[in-house]
């Protein structure tokens, strides 16, 4: 008689989303949305006298081609009492919330809407990225947070960003900033979470959260000279909902803006669970804004809460076909797990495919990535182990789990016993530049997927400087080595790794950035403001009228001399 040893490879359970409880969700596959979304934010003001008034100005939900958004309640409150706002556009188009206060107090306001999104996956056209319209130029300069003519950025997009195809350029940077950037977790996550780093600070760091992986992304593509702006909004990681950065990218012949995730490994669309407030051309201008005499302050708290969402209804996309004809995966060493994906639409799509997180079982290289023509199939292979040692008369049941722009493929499988085998290998999976500061850094990160610890050796060759060293790599880890040359010349590097069954070879050329100009951060405080279809004309004015006031506005030359602004945004993934 045979014995049944049960192990769970991958455990779903049902999880709970802020307050509403819910099936588990996975991102890149939901392709249609509908649900209730609420903000909250509350803050302070005080010092204003009779005939003042301070303004609060914050983003709301935006109707767009993939979203329709239809309000609940916008409202704030303060000292008991509710003040409903008008509506304005900003200069890029955005609806924003213009609340009037006209006392001292403590105020809370609300948003509320019921909102449809689908994601629309695009059918792109390929072609040669060349000169911008006009209309959308501005998009490819740099920014306060998106320093795309740095040296630091030049070089990393001339070594790996290869080619001028759009939709090539589009995918590598997607994908590239993905793999590199480390999602903040634990103290550094709260870290993150409080401030917006660069795409230069980025870089260097190589760690974030969305505005960070958005930031880097938005650099690379612009130094590719693709108009790129920020978009930002909710959306849902797997565990909870919170307030979300993305990007999108101007399609020259679509005449098309086109969003992108690279948080989520997203080229070409973002799925259902992205909830749109509003685009940017810097993450710094999405900020919620307060208006104010100069003899007030004002404050907008940065809230603890996470935004509310109830979904109401879901489907999943319909883009691509799964299959596997995987059945048995032998114990103790590593398994050959293939995964056809077709694409079953009639455009070309960028098709993303993740095998889900399991226990007890190690997987080689999660995130995978293809471009496939509409008909056109591609198989991907998977590298598992699972590591549980199994008698002669014991199986092992679970299931494999592969995520795309699809509902959820699963595929049961049986482990069955073998002999252990250290058939592993040791994959060098990213070279990256970082010229900074007259220092060049080839930072090289190595995965050892061998049962035993495992040297690599790096050679550097240039045409003044050679160097060779050897590195250790953990059994069944990854690890990150910087090389650094101070004072670097203008040269092409060439870069041999050497492992226990390969040798990786690359070329480095540094790149000095043609902009002798610092970017600084530009006025935020505007306010004429263009105002939304319906709204009455003249409803923006000016906000100081004492004497005191104008007197020292003309002293100081400037608007900021009449307005403090305190400015916040809270960020979630």
């Amino acid at each position: 008689m045979k014995y049944f040893k049960i192990i769970v490879l991958l455990a779903l359970i049902t999880l709970t989303a802020n307050t509403f409880a819910q099936e588990i969700i996975y991102p890149t596959t939901v392709g249609e949305l509908t649900a209730e979304a609420t903000i909250k934010g509350h803050g302070n003001v005080s010092g204003l006298i009779d005939g003042e008034e301070a303004r609060i100005e914050t983003i709301t939900f935006q109707n767009t081609e993939f979203q329709t958004a239809t309000v609940i309640k916008e409202e704030m409150v303060i000292n008991g009492k509710i003040i409903y706002p008008q509506h304005i556009l900003d200069e890029f188009g955005n609806k924003y919330l213009l609340f009037h206060i006209n006392e001292n107090g403590d105020f809370n306001y609300e948003i509320s809407a019921s909102v449809t999104r689908k994601a629309l996956v695009f059918g792109v056209t390929d072609y040669d990225i060349n000169e911008s319209s006009e209309n959308v130029k501005s998009y490819t300069e740099p920014s306060e947070k998106v320093e795309s003519t740095s040296t630091e950025i030049l070089t990393l997009t001339k070594n790996k960003i290869v080619g001028n195809s759009f939709v090539s350029t589009l995918n590598q940077t997607v994908d590239w900033v993905n793999d590199y950037v480390e999602y903040a977790s634990g103290d550094d996550f709260r870290k993150y979470y409080l401030e917006q780093y660069s795409a230069v600070q980025t870089l260097i760091n190589k760690k974030g959260v969305c505005d960070e992986f958005a930031n880097l992304g938005a650099a690379i593509l612009r130094a590719k000279k693709i108009p790129t702006r920020l978009a930002i909004g909710l959306t849902y990681d797997g565990l909870d909902w919170g307030n979300h950065a993305w990007i999108e990218v101007y399609h020259e012949k679509l005449k098309k803006w086109i969003p992108s995730d690279p948080t989520f490994r997203e080229a070409g669309f973002v799925d259902a669970m992205h909830l749109k407030l509003g685009s940017f051309d810097d993450v710094t201008n999405s900020k919620a804004k307060c208006f104010y005499p100069g003899t007030a302050t004002c404050t907008i708290e940065n809230p603890e809460d996470l935004p509310y969402v109830k979904i109401i209804s879901k489907a999943y996309m319909a883009n691509v076909q799964i299959d596997s004809n995987i059945t048995n995966l032998t114990a103790g060493t590593w398994n050959a797990v293939p995964i056809t994906i077709t694409n079953i639409t009639t455009s070309l799509l960028s098709i993303p495919v993740r095998i889900r997180d399991i226990k007890d079982v190690l997987v080689q290289d999660k995130k995978k990535s293809a471009i496939l023509e509409a008909g056109e199939n591609e198989t991907f292979i998977f590298k598992v182990m699972p590591k549980i040692f199994l008698e002669d008369n014991q199986l092992a049941k679970g299931t494999l789990v592969f995520n795309s722009l699809s509902t959820p493929y699963e595929k049961e499988v049986t482990v069955v016993p073998g002999n252990t085998i250290d058939d592993g290998d040791l994959v060098v999976e990213d070279i990256t530049p970082i010229a900074h500061e007259g220092t060049l850094k080839i930072q090289i990160t190595s995965t050892n997927y061998y049962s035993e610890d495992k040297n690599i050796q790096i050679k550097i060759q240039g045409a003044n400087y050679s160097n060779t060293e050897s590195e250790n790599i953990p059994a069944f880890s990854t690890k990150t080595v910087t090389k650094e040359m101070a004072n670097y010349e203008m040269t092409t590097y060439d870069i041999n790794i050497t492992t226990p069954n390969k040798l990786f070879f690359t070329k480095i050329i540094p790149v000095k950035s043609k902009s002798t100009t610092p970017i600084t951060p530009r006025a935020s405080n505007v306010i004429e403001q263009k105002l939304a279809p319906g709204e009455e004309k003249g409803v923006i004015q000016k906000i100081v009228d004492t004497p005191v006031a104008i007197i020292l506005g003309i002293l100081a030359g400037i608007i900021v001399s009449l307005f403090g602004m305190f400015l916040v945004n809270k960020r979630y993934v």
